[in-house]
């Protein structure tokens, strides 16, 4: 067992119109590495309020991720934006549910779902 899991994120930012950063998380979302995406989307305020989390390789997501992803969705959508999620896992989506987190979130199949989703014909 690893003495600690790591959370590495790469982005990409795409969009004409409206900039969206599409953040690849790696790893785990826990109260260690939380404040590491935190940071990631405080520096991204300038450049965009609309994200595209890929949870395909996230392996676990605790309370503490799911708060930090909740403490800044408000902020965004008050701004026009919003944080969408694409290709959880099944552990990672089944938390999800559990939460009641897709009343609040939305998830997408596909990346190119997701960035559509932000073209404004969701609002």
């Amino acid at each position: 067992m690893k003495e600690a899991e790591e959370l590495k994120i790469t982005q990409t930012i795409t969009g004409d119109k409206q900039k969206i950063a599409i953040l690849n998380l790696h790893g785990y979302l826990d109260s260690n590495t939380s404040p590491l995406l935190k940071e990631r989307f405080l520096s991204l305020d300038s450049q965009t309020h609309c994200f595209v989390l890929d949870f395909s390789d996230v392996e676990y997501v605790s309370s503490a991720g799911w708060g930090v992803i909740l403490g800044r969705i408000k902020d965004y959508r008050d701004k026009g934006g919003d944080i969408v999620f694409v290709r959880m896992n099944r552990e990672v989506a089944s938390v999800y549910e559990l939460l009641e987190l897709n009343k609040v979130m939305k998830h997408f199949i596909t990346i190119q779902e997701a960035v559509h989703y932000f073209s404004g014909e969701h609002k």
